[in-house]
C-alpha cells in the first residue's frame, strides 16, 4: 500500500466525499500512469477498502491497541486517550468516514451487539476496560462505543 496515496485519497474524501475519489484523477494529480494505481489497487473498491483499513489502523487502533493506556488507571486512561486524540489529530477524518458509512455499508465496521443502530458507525470503538476499567464481560445493555463531538 502506498501511504502517500492513501493520505491524498483521505484528503479528497474530506474535501469532496467518496464520490470525489476517482483513480484516473489521482493518477493525473500524482503524475503517475493509471496502471500504476492498478498495480497497487485492483479497482476503486479495493482502494476504498484500503482507505478504511488505513484509517482504522492509523487513527483508531493507535488508541485501542495502546499497551501504555491499558496499564494506566481508569481516570488516567481517559485523560490520555483524549490528549492523544487531540495531540495527534486522530479525529481528523472521523466525520467524513461517518458520513460515508451512513450511505455505504462498505465503510461500516462490523457492529458489536451493543444496541447500536444499523446506520451508526463506531467513530472510536474503545473497549470499556480501556475507557473506564470496567471488565469486558459481555453485557447487552452496555455499549463499547465512544463518540467524540464536533
Amino acid at each position: 500500500m502506498n501511504v502517500e496515496w492513501i493520505v491524498r485519497v483521505l484528503e479528497v474524501l474530506e474535501q469532496k466525499g467518496v464520490h470525489g475519489i476517482r483513480i484516473e484523477r489521482f493518477a493525473l494529480d500524482l503524475e503517475v500512469p493509471t496502471f500504476g494505481f492498478y498495480w497497487h489497487f485492483k479497482n476503486r473498491s479495493h482502494l476504498l477498502s484500503e482507505i478504511i483499513e488505513f484509517w482504522k489502523k492509523e487513527f483508531t487502533c493507535v488508541i485501542t491497541e495502546n499497551i501504555k493506556l491499558a496499564k494506566a488507571d481508569a481516570e488516567r486512561r481517559l485523560l490520555e486517550i483524549m490528549v492523544t486524540i487531540m495531540d495527534h489529530d486522530l479525529a481528523k477524518y472521523d466525520l467524513v468516514i461517518r458520513v460515508w458509512a451512513a450511505h455505504d455499508e462498505t465503510a461500516r465496521p462490523p457492529l458489536p451487539s451493543t444496541g447500536q443502530s444499523e446506520g451508526d458507525v463506531a467513530i472510536t470503538n474503545l473497549p470499556l476496560s480501556l475507557c473506564s476499567g470496567i471488565s469486558e464481560t459481555p453485557c447487552p445493555d452496555r455499549t463499547q462505543t465512544q463518540h467524540f463531538g464536533y
